[in-house]
């Protein structure tokens, strides 16, 4: 691409100011694919010059405003912050173009669920735009307990995890998102040995609330409840495992509406607020899971 702009053989200066100069007028043509791809050629090279740093930093970051890239958004905005601080004309320039990414980013969806253990847990979220529905605003969740070091902190696992049955989640009972409609379930017989991960996908349970979000529950050891059945939520749907793409036992939580990827929010508080209950789930042998009031 760059040869056919002819910047291919020049000089490190000049190139720089060319890349820049061609990035930004693909980018005000429409063609921000390519000024994107362009500008992201030069970034970080040592021997720019900073006024064509600055220039080809804020092609990239107009560029990823323009396809409404968010996870690329802060990112280029930073960086043309720290390209632009010799350049007199950048500081009206970025405000601008913060204000245009802060109006291009659409609001995420989220959907409130009912918490998906009855013990204390932490997610940790999945990353890629590219993903399938139920990835692409995922997170993997895991019981937590004291570590029994003595030092009061919390852990995933006691001794050293090697094996399954050292993971507090291993077993667990896995709670329905909502009221709704098991909509399919898949099984996978395997288990995964803890650090290497397994083949196939996850056994898992999607279930469909009369709205039209749905929610799928993956990795699971054992699954009770069978497509086509109601269910509540809180009410258990089955148990924690570690098959398929996984390392060891955890959740995977993703939802859904239409072609729309949700973030999952799992606040055991805020379900609870928001439904009137006055108390947590069951805890047992958890000395540190005490009665919220709301």
């Amino acid at each position: 691409m760059l040869a056919a702009l002819g910047v291919g053989s020049a000089s490190p200066a000049y190139a720089q100011r060319s890349v820049a100069d061609s990035a930004l007028v693909l980018n005000q043509n429409g063609r921000w694919s390519e000024a994107l791809a362009l500008s992201g050629a030069y970034l970080g090279q040592p021997e720019m010059l900073p006024d064509s740093a600055c220039q080809v930093r804020l092609a990239y970051a107009y560029a990823a405003i323009r396809l409404v890239r968010v996870t690329l958004v802060d990112g280029a905005l930073t960086r043309a912050r720290i390209a632009c601080r010799t350049v007199e004309s950048a500081g009206s320039q970025l405000a601008q173009l913060e204000i245009e990414a802060r109006r291009s980013i659409p609001p995420l969806d989220a959907v409130l669920l009912h918490p998906l253990y009855a013990e204390i847990f932490a997610c940790s979220e999945h990353r890629g735009m590219g993903m399938a529905l139920g990835d692409r605003y995922g997170t993997d969740c895991m019981v937590m307990q004291r570590d029994g070091t003595g030092l009061g902190t919390m852990a995933f696992y006691r001794g050293s995890g090697r094996q399954n049955e050292d993971w507090f989640s291993w077993g667990a009972s896995v709670l329905a998102p909502f009221d709704g409609v098991v909509e399919s379930v898949s099984i996978n017989p395997a288990v995964n040995t803890v650090g290497t991960r397994g083949k196939g996908r996850a056994s898992s349970v999607v279930i469909a609330r009369a709205d039209g979000v749905r929610v799928v529950y993956g990795h699971l050891a054992t699954i009770s409840v069978a497509r086509g059945a109601r269910v509540n939520a809180g009410e258990p749907i089955g148990t924690v495992g570690n098959n398929g793409s996984s390392y060891n036992p955890h959740t995977h939580v993703g939802a859904w509406r239409d072609s729309t990827a949700l973030h999952d929010l799992l606040s055991q508080a805020g379900f609870r607020r928001s439904h009137g209950i006055a108390y947590a789930p069951a805890c047992p042998d958890c000395t540190a899971c005490q009665a919220i009031r709301v």
